[in-house]
């Protein structure tokens, strides 16, 4: 899944899909996050040696099919490039599981057309 969003913008929100493969079937369900104890997004620059860049709370679009977002807060998309994400979800009694359970989501931040096109 690759998210894109321009340079400085607030919306669209992101949103994030929890899935699983059933390794019988191969058949690939969302997961249920609305028993979770949390529900974090995390975003890191993997070219600056991994650093978070942001870890915050995930609202809930629609748990009960997997779906969480984040609603951007002001700065947080003024650097453009390209973002690993996940959704990190804590349960009450199986602990830590992560989002894609393979690789990473990506976020690319678009440079906006106002460092091309100056307003005059």
């Amino acid at each position: 899944m690759t998210a894109y969003i321009k340079q400085g913008a607030l919306l669209p929100s992101l949103e994030l899909v929890a899935t699983k493969r059933d390794p019988d079937t191969d058949v690939v369900s969302p997961v249920d996050l609305s028993l979770a104890t949390s529900v974090t997004v995390v975003i890191w620059r993997p070219s600056k040696n991994g650093d978070v860049v942001i870890a915050g709370p995930a609202s809930n679009v629609d748990f009960v099919n997997g779906v969480a977002g984040y609603a951007w807060q002001a700065g947080e998309t003024d650097v453009p490039g390209i973002y690993s994400v996940e959704l990190r979800v804590l349960w009450p009694t199986a602990g830590l599981e992560v989002f894609p359970t393979v690789g990473v989501a990506r976020l690319v931040v678009d440079a906006s057309s106002a460092n091309y096109y100056p307003t005059p």
